[in-house]
């Protein structure tokens, strides 16, 4: 991981985006790793189309867990279910340059 990815991880860990929750809620997910003990709940608000006009995310967890967090939702708000359905690992990944 270069220095850029780094600092953009560090960047959003500092300042996430989206942070917060949404109530109500249209759809919100909550998982954990039980592994290291991270935790995210995820929140979305759509509109008629199923396009995701807010998101926010809460939790605690390390540097690469919030701001993966942070980053996602950045790339997602705008986007349709559809859209987004097929997202991987490896696409969260990529965002994070690992």
């Amino acid at each position: 991981m270069d220095d850029m990815y780094r600092e953009l991880i560090l960047e959003h860990y500092k300042n996430p985006r989206h942070h917060g929750t949404l109530d109500p809620a249209d759809i919100s997910y909550e998982d954990d790793n039980p592994l290291c003990g991270d935790r995210i709940r995820v929140d979305l608000r759509l509109n008629g189309d199923e396009k995701i006009v807010e998101a926010a995310f809460s939790g605690q967890g390390c540097a690469i867990s919030q701001a993966s967090a942070s980053m996602l939702l950045e790339d997602i708000q705008g986007k349709t279910l559809d859209d987004i359905k097929d997202l991987a690992k490896e696409d969260v990944l990529d965002m994070l340059g690992i």
